[in-house]
């Protein structure tokens, strides 16, 4: 997967060795991490400006149909509450069992779109909102959210409450459809107030 995090108000952002490229099920890197640029902190943004400083630019990876999707990779986070997930924190997704994609086969279909539960969690070093929004990266499709018809193009988490369990204390979680039409290598861009992360997956039927 690919991280940056924001380390000062206005910063480029400088991606470790072990940054670039995406990590793959074996945890090995692969292909081609494109070019950081100067991204903003939203910790000083006001209620009516999160939302739009969150929306940062899309840096999705370059895949080429039929090359290999670079899955990220599934591992624990707090064994023997949560199933495994994928994000190297402080946000993590859920759900993809223990191959780390997506399956909709069977899944509910509405619009032309299948449902998918995923469970996004937050470790208890963050309590701010969340922004994703997901794409295809080995061809045209992209992912929406939430329920109806017609899912939105973005997911906007509120800040958590640090409940998520009983036995995880402080974490939280938020509870979520992604929506998805077709098979393929899918990407979440996953944007918080002083981070980034881009987490892939596999979608199957």
């Amino acid at each position: 997967m690919i991280r940056i995090v924001l380390c000062s108000l206005v910063a480029a952002a400088v991606l470790s060795p072990a940054m670039v490229g995406m990590e793959t099920s074996q945890g090995s890197a692969t292909g081609a991490t494109p070019a950081a640029t100067p991204i903003v902190s939203c910790d000083d943004a006001s209620d009516a400006q999160l939302w739009a400083c969150l929306r940062r630019p899309l840096h999705f990876p370059s895949l080429a149909r039929g090359e290999t999707c670079p899955r990220s990779k599934l591992h624990r986070v707090v064994p023997h509450v949560f199933s495994p997930v994928v994000g190297s924190g402080p946000l993590y997704a859920a759900s993809f069992g223990e191959t780390g994609g997506i399956s909709y086969r069977g899944s509910r279909e509405e619009g032309g779109w299948y449902y998918v539960k995923v469970l996004w969690l937050a470790d208890p070093t963050y309590r701010g909102p969340v922004l994703i929004r997901g794409k295809q990266l080995d061809g045209p499709h992209v992912l929406r959210f939430g329920e109806g018809p017609h899912p939105t193009a973005e997911l906007q988490l509120p800040p958590g409450d640090g409940r998520a369990a009983t036995t995880a204390p402080g974490w939280s979680n938020w509870p979520t459809y992604t929506r998805v039409r077709a098979p393929g290598c899918y990407a979440y861009q996953v944007d918080g107030l002083d981070f980034s992360e881009i987490i892939v997956v596999p979608a199957q039927g």
